[in-house]
C-alpha cells in the first residue's frame, strides 16, 4: 500500500507471482510463556527487519513455525504481519479463520469481497467533505491557543505503565465493537482537552484520518 499526495494505491499480488513466506524453525521451549519470551527477545527483531526490508519484493507478512522434539511433539505457529495489511479489527478476524479451516468448523456468514467492493467504490466523496465541513462549522480556530511554552523550553516524554494487560483491555472492548487504538485515540484526546488545550473542542490527525472530539 502507497500514499501519494492524495491518493492511496493498493497492490494486491496474484497467487502465482509469489510464495507464501513461510519458516521452519526448532525451539526448546514446549510451554507457551517461555516460548513467547524466547520469540519476543530471538526472532521478532530479525522477522521484523525482514518485513520492512523486503515490502517491494515480498508480501509484509511471515509465517514461522516452530517444532520441539519428537518426544514433545509441540509445534508454535507465529505469524508476523505488517500494519499495512491488518487492523485491530481485521486480525482477531484472519485467525478466527484459520482455527476454523484447522478444526474443520463452519465460518461465520460474512460479507463477501464484492460486496465490500461495490460499496467503496459507490461511496460519495463529496458526502464525506460535506460531513467534515459541517462537523467544523462551529470550530473557531482563532480560538484555541495551546499552553504557553517557552521557546527554551525542552521536549519531555512520559511513559506510564498500565497495569491491564493490553490483552486484557482488548476483550473489554471486543463487546462494544471498540477497537484498542480507538480507545487508546479516546484517552489521548482527554489528555490534550485538559492539559494541553484547556478546552472539550480539540482536533487532531490520526494518521490519515482527522480525528474531532467536539465534547466529551
Amino acid at each position: 500500500m502507497f500514499y501519494f499526495g492524495k491518493q492511496l494505491v493498493q497492490v494486491v499480488l496474484a497467487p502465482a507471482t509469489s510464495q507464501l513466506p513461510w519458516i521452519e524453525k526448532w525451539t526448546p521451549f514446549t510451554d507457551v510463556d517461555s516460548f513467547c519470551a524466547f520469540f519476543y527477545a530471538e526472532a521478532a527483531p530479525s522477522l521484523a527487519s525482514q518485513i520492512n526490508g523486503t515490502t517491494s519484493t515480498i508480501p509484509p507478512f511471515r509465517l514461522a513455525v516452530f517444532s520441539t522434539s519428537e518426544e514433545h511433539h509441540r509445534h508454535w505457529l507465529a505469524l508476523s504481519i505488517h500494519h499495512a495489511l491488518f487492523d485491530g479489527i481485521s486480525l482477531p478476524l484472519i485467525l478466527n479463520f484459520v482455527e476454523d479451516e484447522l478444526l474443520a468448523r463452519p465460518h461465520p456468514v460474512t460479507c463477501s469481497p464484492e460486496s465490500l467492493l461495490e460499496y467503496m467504490h459507490s461511496t460519495r466523496i463529496d458526502a464525506g467533505r460535506q460531513f467534515w465541513t459541517a462537523m467544523f462549522s462551529n470550530f473557531h480556530w482563532s480560538g484555541h491557543r495551546l499552553a504557553s511554552v517557552h521557546l527554551s523550553s525542552q521536549t519531555r516524554r512520559k511513559a506510564i505503565s498500565l497495569t491491564t494487560s493490553l490483552t486484557a483491555l482488548g476483550r473489554l472492548l471486543a463487546p462494544h465493537r471498540v477497537t484498542l487504538q480507538s480507545a487508546l485515540t479516546c484517552a489521548f484526546a482527554l489528555s490534550l482537552a485538559k492539559y494541553i488545550h484547556h478546552s472539550n473542542d480539540v482536533a487532531f490527525a490520526v494518521r490519515f484520518c482527522i480525528m474531532a472530539t467536539p465534547a466529551f
